[in-house]
């Protein structure tokens, strides 16, 4: 996207760190971040119990969890970094 060729799905310390518990659904700032849905985010980090598993971040509660690697979920990219 944009011509760039380094995108990659944030690890859950990257997305972790976005989240403003200050706000509520999205708990992200939307001048930072505009448009940002206040659901469910993938991250990169597979859950090491089950590696059928990866955790996500709520941008509506500022909420983390584990769920099958399937389910529907957004995802925010990012660049940079491993």
């Amino acid at each position: 996207w944009a011509s760039l060729t380094d995108w990659r799905l944030p690890n859950a310390a990257e997305l972790l760190s976005l989240l403003d518990h200050r706000r509520l659904a999205p708990t992200i700032d939307g001048l930072a971040f505009p448009g940002t849905a206040a659901g469910w985010f993938w991250t990169s980090t597979t859950y090491a119990i089950n590696v059928d598993y990866a955790w996500m971040i709520s941008f509506s509660g500022g909420d983390l969890d584990y769920t099958f690697k399937d389910y529907g979920a957004d995802v925010r990219c990012g660049r940079g970094g491993s």
